[in-house]
């Protein structure tokens, strides 16, 4: 037989016209399949340059080389790498079936939904549900205990609870009855009760161990002193209170969002959402530092994040049917928006009335993939945007919280008002079985502020909460939940899943017997074995120093 003649080879000024279509993982690949592409890949600067200006949104610095914009765009590929699938959201569906079974067949109209999560990345899981509030071990997968009252009772408010925020030491909750409660985390009593408002209580956020914020539904937002005199003598209503912002006169209720900036460049200043606009507080002096509406500015912000290591935010207005991305260091003054007119919502200072220096601080907009749909949940960080979607009948409720889907968006261009716009598709879009109350993500305290979280919390109107992994999870193929005998799903070992119809154990445990996926933990009487004396005595051994020393 004859030799097969050899095939001309292409010259390598003519690859990078051959492969300008090629992503940047689709590069590595061709340069991994032979040394004549590993050679043509690696020397044209202009792929790689072109690959860093879509990935990143602006071009490389001229004196940058080729081996290091390679590098760069490594990196970039490794935030965003863990979260290119979706969670393991199929182990919420089991324990959605066993909260039915527990409630007798009913559905989950008797079952106490989510209403704030909080993990602090290094074992303690925070959940309100209903009125209650408790804490769980993710190294014992169980409920440590719950919160309670200067009563005994574990109901803490009597609308329930409607916001919370945690630090290293405390656990603050606001209810519908107006009211908040401080919690101190070392030995889980009662610090203080701060009574002042007169609506319930839409948002609360704790601003270092002697301040916190709160906001209700009549517009009116409160900064409180908790270490003064009268707070401390009594844990009564004594607390000094100075008001940001008056209630909203002549108003329908509607939710008020705050979010704490705690970067370098926005320290003591404070995002707020109401009555339709964006407004920047000053913590010290009380001033109103930036305001703007949105370009749907008649009707209210349901959803905001703030991105504190960049200066961005999103906000997500009922009707908009988008999310809007904003650069903080932007954000006009008081007077360029009609001065005190920015106070009345239904003003007229509508978006397009504001010149366009006012109007720079948008430096982009994500639309949702289906119209007529709410963002009720975001998330926003260096590499990625966590939006909860609600299409549901009640989406076109302002106090709505449900989201049927759960949707990622690669942020990596985000970089400012020069900055491409970012991708207006998502990376992927899954169904959360018994819907998402709650959504956000956390990194590890010990990994610092330079990497982006890895760790989602997701609350669902069912009762469940589903703690995972992502970095855990990536290329993982184990057990659902660690339990023997269970179908194995990609990122599942790194899940867990709790709470339950038995508020005495968690509803992993229910959901694993439901589903027929194995027995999982014994039944019996459980008894932690006290290793360390740490910061928590009262929680029957749990120790956040064991879980941070492994």
């Amino acid at each position: 037989a004859c030799a097969p003649t050899p095939l001309p080879e292409l010259p390598l000024d003519l690859w990078p016209m051959v492969l300008d279509g090629c992503l940047g993982r689709e590069l590595c690949a061709l340069a991994a399949t032979c040394r004549d592409l590993h050679a043509a890949v690696g020397a044209s600067h202009s792929l790689w340059a072109r690959e860093h200006g879509r990935v990143l949104g602006e071009a490389p610095p001229p004196d940058l080389s080729t081996a290091a914009v390679r590098a760069v765009l490594r990196r970039a590929e490794a935030r965003i790498a863990p979260w290119m699938a979706p969670p393991p959201l199929a182990l919420l569906q089991s324990g959605a079936a066993a909260a039915a079974a527990a409630d007798g067949g009913g559905g989950f109209a008797t079952a106490p939904g989510v209403r704030a999560a909080r993990y602090d990345g290094e074992g303690l899981l925070i959940s309100a549900d209903g009125g209650a509030v408790r804490l769980w071990s993710m190294e014992r997968r169980r409920r440590i205990c719950s919160l309670k009252s200067s009563q005994g009772r574990e109901e803490l408010h009597a609308g329930g609870v409607s916001s919370m925020d945690t630090s290293d030491a405390a656990v603050l909750t606001g209810g519908g009855d107006g009211n908040l409660r401080l919690f101190n985390l070392e030995d889980l009593s009662l610090r203080c009760s701060l009574r002042g408002h007169a609506a319930p209580i839409s948002s609360c956020v704790l601003l270092g161990e002697s301040h916190a914020a709160s906001a209700s539904t009549d517009g009116a937002v409160r900064l409180w002193d908790v270490d003064s005199e009268a707070g401390a003598a009594g844990g009564g209503g004594g607390t000094r209170a100075d008001e940001l912002l008056p209630p909203l006169p002549d108003q329908p209720p509607s939710p008020v969002l705050l979010q704490p900036l705690r970067s370098s460049a926005l320290q003591r200043q404070l995002l707020c959402a109401r009555a339709g606009r964006l407004l920047l507080l000053d913590i010290d002096s009380h001033a109103i530092l930036s305001a703007v509406p949105p370009p749907a500015a008649r009707s209210p912000i349901v959803a905001m994040a703030a991105d504190d290591g960049r200066g961005f935010a999103a906000s997500a207005s009922l009707t908009a049917g988008q999310v809007h991305l904003w650069d903080l260091r932007l954000l006009p003054g008081p007077e360029a928006v009609g001065g005190s007119d920015l106070l009345r919502a239904g003003g007229g200072d509508l978006w397009m009335d504001l010149p366009p220096s006012a109007r720079r601080a948008l430096v982009g907009s994500v639309p949702l993939p289906v119209r007529g749909t709410t963002a009720r949940q975001l998330h926003l960080d260096g590499s990625k945007l966590l939006v909860g979607i609600d299409g549901g009948v009640h989406c076109g409720t302002p106090f709505s919280c449900a989201s049927q889907t759960v949707a990622l968006y690669d942020m990596r261009a985000l970089r400012g008002s020069s900055c491409s716009a970012p991708a207006a598709r998502p990376l992927w879009e899954a169904r959360v079985p018994g819907s998402a109350t709650v959504l956000n993500c956390v990194g590890a305290p010990a990994l610092g502020a330079r990497r982006d979280p890895s760790t989602l919390v997701l609350g669902t109107c069912a009762g469940l909460v589903l703690v995972w992994n992502a970095a855990a999870a990536a290329g993982a193929s184990v057990s659902a939940a660690g339990s023997p005998g269970a179908p194995r799903e990609a990122g599942a070992e790194a899940a867990a899943v709790f709470g339950g119809p038995d508020s005495r154990r968690d509803r992993w445990r229910s959901a694993e017997k439901e589903a027929g996926l194995g027995g999982g933990p014994t039944d019996k009487k459980w008894r932690a074995k006290v290793r360390v004396r740490g910061r928590y005595p009262k929680t029957q051994g749990f120790s956040n120093v064991v879980a941070r020393s492994r």
